[in-house]
Order: structure tokens, then sequence, then C-alpha cells
């Protein structure tokens, strides 16, 4: 939406934070309140697994960046997004997008992780594809949608490690494109166990992608099993 249509939304619909309901101006994603409140991409995160938990030695991505951990006030806002409002999503997304312009980071495109059709129906819009806009937007590369596809499954964070692991069949290659030599941004609003992230990541370097960046709004703190 651009400035415009959201200043003549804002007379009849009042924008509001979408974390905690205030009303905002027209022009503003979340509110300063709760913005002061957010620790955007915390220390203790792993560089490259993106967990302070650091799992690098099973990953098919080659570094990580993520917002915030997924509780609190980062949780509401992912739970906003998902919940038709794309505020949040645009804000990380420029977080973001901001955070690799400024490591210097050359890559190619974006990659947003991919919803189910069924999915996508519902919410008539992905997510991840919101924050991945901002990403190529700011860093004035190609959004590329139509690479990767998924198949309707279990939502991930119902299932054990172990499930998600499994879970993760329903991603494929829709795009006979191929990337050779590519940095590619792959985006998601989280990364729970990474399982997701490192599919999607194999599957880009199955199509000759030469790095992969995951890049997400939040990650978990992995739970001892």
């Amino acid at each position: 939406m651009n400035k415009l249509c959201r200043f003549i939304a804002d007379i009849f619909f009042p924008n509001r934070c979408p974390l905690c309901l205030d009303f905002i101006r027209w022009d503003e994603f979340i509110c300063s309140h709760c913005e002061g409140a957010l620790k955007s991409f915390p220390e203790e995160i792993c560089p490259k697994c993106g967990k302070a938990e650091c799992f690098c030695d099973t990953i098919s991505y080659d570094r990580a960046f993520a917002c915030f951990y997924y509780e609190g006030k980062a949780k509401s806002g992912i739970l906003s997004l998902k919940d038709g409002h794309k505020e949040f999503g645009i804000y990380t997304g420029n977080l973001l997008g901001e955070r690799i312009a400024d490591c210097k980071i050359k890559a190619d495109a974006v990659v947003p992780v991919p919803m189910s059709r069924k999915s996508y129906r519902k919410r008539r819009y992905n997510q991840a594809e919101v924050i991945a806009e901002r990403i190529a937007e700011i860093n004035s590369i190609p959004l590329l949608t139509d690479l990767l596809y998924k198949n309707e499954s279990a939502v991930q964070h119902t299932l054990t490690k172990a499930e998600r692991l499994e879970n993760t069949a329903a991603f494929g290659i829709k795009s006979r494109l191929r990337l050779y030599d590519k940095k590619i941004i792959l985006c998601d609003d989280v990364i729970t166990t990474g399982s997701t992230m490192n599919r999607c990541a194999a599957l880009l370097k199955e199509m000759g992608a030469a790095e992969i960046y995951a890049a997400a709004a939040a990650t978990t703190k992995l739970k001892k099993e």
C-alpha cells in the first residue's frame, strides 16, 4: 500500500500499533513505546545459524539475520502479521533490509519461504513475502516468488523437532530458473528449529545458488527435548 492510500485509509480506519493497539500516526508501523521495548538483533544469536543454541554444523544456509527472539512484544507482532495485519512485517523487513545493507552483502535476489495454496487462499498473502518485499526494495534487488513451492502440510510450530524435519518434504522446486553462482536472501517470519530454512536453502543450492542468507523477523530459543 503506497503512502497516499495509507493516509486515506487512516481517515476511515485509524492506524494502531500491532503490538499494543494504541493509536499511532498513519505513516508509523509500531508505536515508539513498543519500539523502545524491543531489543533488536540480540548479540548472543549466532550470525551463521540464527540461534543462541548454535547448530552451524547441520545447516545449508551460510549466514542468518533475526531481528528479535520470538517472545513478548515481538511474538505479538508476528501473530498480528499472521492475522491479517502487515505492519509488523513491513517494520521488520525495514530492519532486516537496512542491516543487510549495512553489512555490505551484495545479494542477487530475495526469495520468501513459500506457503501452500490452501494457506495462501485463507490468508490472502504470504507473511514471509511481506518482509521480503522491504528487504528487496531497500537493497535494490529482485523479489523472486516462483522458485519454490509448498504442499499442504501440518503447521510447523505444532510439531516436535523430528516431525518438523519430516514435514519439510512438503517443500520443492517449482521453477526451471538456474541460480548459478547467485547469492540469495531467503526470508521467513520465524526461525523455529531452522528445518524450514534449511530445506529451502538446500533446494536453492540444488538450483545452483552459491550462498544463502537466511533472514527472519524472529528466532525461537530452542527447547530441550
